[in-house]
């Protein structure tokens, strides 16, 4: 690790509205993209502080704090909610201080990035995966280069609005795995029933097929490798979790992958440990043949946890 060049604030705002905030479910959700986030910062030098709008109430006091040890603050964004607190974020960073970059990043940024940099609260929009651009784009800020040379992000100079070109995709085991030292893993560890306590984790982006009502679609599949996998879910078994759910947004791709990971859990014996569930496309599941694969998941899945 290179040595300390600064500290980088990272906010997750709140995804859902003000009367679905309080339930468990959703508060047991970590900020899973700025926990992929934080390693590769980290690697660059950069110390961060991670911000969760769901656990962290007095962010503004955190901010506060802070302010003047900042390089950047950076923001995820889903559709809804999300934008206006980030925006309400974004807007205190810069009361505080003007000068300090506001650079945005998700899914809703992502896709609306040209709207979200016009709007003078946001400076840069990272497009997509963000472990290389985002520290590319710190280190272009310190060294004042031009922007227009980084793939991957929207900013604006002056009432000019710049788009670079797209950033190759990239495997995402070449990343470090989540910074949860930099969270208090119990917070989302959440008792939804009797004896059920859930962890959430998510091991793969992008889909292949073509739904218009979901922007990780037409996408390439990246997906961790199965020691990856076991690793994740054995911190959260360790830490209380014996439930544990995949946000992928279809962790059924790929037969050889899913077996290779249901013997993997069996070959270890955690099955006894926790059960799963994970997000499928419904009408692919339908036609799936009731095979040994089918009967390992099942069996890896809802063993008595």
């Amino acid at each position: 690790m290179s040595a300390s060049r600064g500290e980088i604030a990272l906010f997750s705002p709140h995804f859902v509205p003000p009367e679905a905030q309080s339930d468990a479910s959703y508060r047991g959700v970590p900020p899973l993209s700025h926990l992929a986030l934080a390693g590769p910062l980290r690697d660059a030098g950069y110390r961060v502080l991670m911000l969760d709008a769901k656990w962290d109430l007095d962010w503004r006091r955190a901010i506060k704090e802070r302010i003047d040890h900042l390089t950047c603050v950076g923001v995820t964004s889903l559709t809804g909610t999300a934008v206006r607190d980030g925006l309400e974020f974004s807007a205190f960073v810069k009361s505080l201080r003007p000068d300090l970059p506001v650079i945005w990043g998700g899914w809703h940024a992502t896709y609306a990035a040209r709207q979200a940099v016009e709007d003078p609260r946001v400076d840069v929009v990272v497009r997509g995966m963000g472990e290389r651009t985002f520290p590319e784009l710190l280190e272009a800020i310190e060294e004042r280069r031009s922007l227009q040379s980084l793939p991957g992000i929207h900013f604006r100079e002056g009432s000019s609005i710049f788009s670079t070109s797209d950033r190759p995709v990239e495997d995402i085991n070449h990343f470090p795995p989540p910074a949860y030292d930099l969270i208090d893993p119990a917070r989302y560890i959440c008792s939804i029933g009797p004896g059920i306590r859930m962890a959430n984790t998510i091991f793969s982006r992008g889909c292949p097929f073509a739904c218009d009502f979901c922007l990780d679609s037409r996408n390439k599949v990246l997906t961790l490798n199965v020691d990856r996998m076991l690793a994740d879910i054995e911190f959260w078994i360790a830490r209380g979790a014996n439930h544990i759910r995949f946000y992928d947004g279809n962790f059924f791709l790929g037969k050889p992958r899913i077996v290779e990971f249901c013997n993997a859990i069996l070959a270890r014996g955690l099955e006894k440990k926790f059960r799963w569930m994970a997000t499928a496309v419904g009408n692919r599941v339908v036609q799936i043949e009731l095979s040994k694969w089918m009967t390992i998941c099942w069996t890896s899945a809802n063993a008595p946890a």
